[in-house]
């Protein structure tokens, strides 16, 4: 949820040219750091604390996307042709996500099925 979020401001910045959305996001990145005191706070608090961070961040980024298309509608002279879609430009960036696993997937699959010549 958080690295969609993030990429999803990520996107609306590009969009928009506003570097708004690219601050929002920001910090979306530093929640990794949180891993860091899993043997100091527990597993338990740390994973708790990222889902609800990742939570706010998925509500925020659809909250700012809702806001871009907005002010799209608003500035446009013709809604039909330039209205987009919060959930479209989500959808694009679940597909991208999705994508990048899919790649990850194969190579790792074609690097578990070559043999280990090491113990030749």
């Amino acid at each position: 949820m958080l690295h969609i979020a993030w990429g999803y401001l990520v996107m609306l910045a590009a969009l928009s040219k506003k570097k708004l959305y690219l601050y929002i996001a920001l910090p979306m990145g530093l929640a990794d750091f949180l891993v860091l005191f899993e043997r100091v706070i527990g597993l338990q608090i740390v994973e708790f604390s990222l889902f609800i961070i990742a939570a706010l961040s998925l509500t925020l980024a659809l909250l700012m996307g809702l806001k871009f298309k907005n002010n799209i509608v608003r500035n446009s002279s013709s809604v039909s042709s330039k209205s987009i879609s919060a959930l479209s430009l989500g959808w694009t960036n679940f597909k991208a996500f999705t994508g990048y696993w899919y790649t990850t997937a194969l190579l790792a699959l074609v690097h578990l099925s070559k043999p280990d010549r090491s113990t030749c």
